[in-house]
């Protein structure tokens, strides 16, 4: 056989192999990220089943404790999760169905954050601090460096929940919350309902800005 044709099946037979491959990995992938969603969709129904049940409730401080032990789902580190839907999207070389993983993820976790904005409210002897985090998907290394100080505030503190949501993502409901809360470029973080200037924040303003909201760091 002519050594070039033999060259050209090879090549064939190793994209071919190679396309199997990089298939499997995206559906492990893809599976990966349903499960961690699953369980912000479950928190998300959960919490709408409770306001529905909290009416069988005769007092309010009862209410407030059956709200405070039902909420641990809700403790996703949720940038953690919004970036690795970013990341794998961009690996992604079938185009799997992240986009619509992605949508139902931002709209779970947007009905979270407005259920804790509720309770906090409603129940004040429960309060956590949300501390919503505003981020560009593409070019945007400052958003990066802030993920790296969300993740170390993160670990320091207590009585605070994150909200990651991109700003430049093609989402109505997200863009309504960004003009609520007067978001002017990425990263910004807003503390409770106080902005905080927009632009890379470091460790010890962030600190600062929790624990005078309410938060628990260390």
């Amino acid at each position: 056989m002519n050594p070039f044709a033999k060259a050209a099946i090879l090549t064939v037979v190793v994209v071919f192999f190679a396309a199997i491959l990089v298939a499997q990995v995206d559906a492990w992938r893809t599976q990966e990220l349903r499960s961690s969603i699953d369980q912000v969709v479950l928190q998300s129904e959960s919490n709408r089943l409770m306001q529905r049940m909290a009416d069988l409730i005769p007092t309010q401080a009862q209410k407030c404790a059956f709200f405070n032990s039902s909420g641990e789902l809700s403790k996703v580190r949720a940038y953690e999760l919004a970036t690795r839907i970013q990341d794998y999207q961009r690996a992604n070389f079938f185009g799997s169905d992240y986009a619509e993983l992605k949508q139902t993820y931002f709209i779970s976790l947007s009905d979270l954050y407005l259920f804790t904005m509720e309770q906090n409210k409603e129940c004040p002897q429960n309060r956590e601090t949300p501390l919503l985090y505003f981020y560009r998907e593409q070019n945007c290394p400052q958003c990066r460096a802030q993920d790296a100080v969300l993740e170390r505030v993160a670990a320091r503190c207590g009585r605070m929940r994150i909200f990651a949501f991109p700003t430049d993502a093609n989402y109505p409901f997200l863009s309504a919350l960004a003009g609520k809360m007067s978001i002017k470029d990425a990263p910004q973080l807003v503390v409770g309902e106080t902005p905080m200037p927009a632009g890379l924040q470091d460790d010890g303003a962030l600190v600062r800005a929790l624990n005078a909201d309410g938060a628990s760091c260390q």
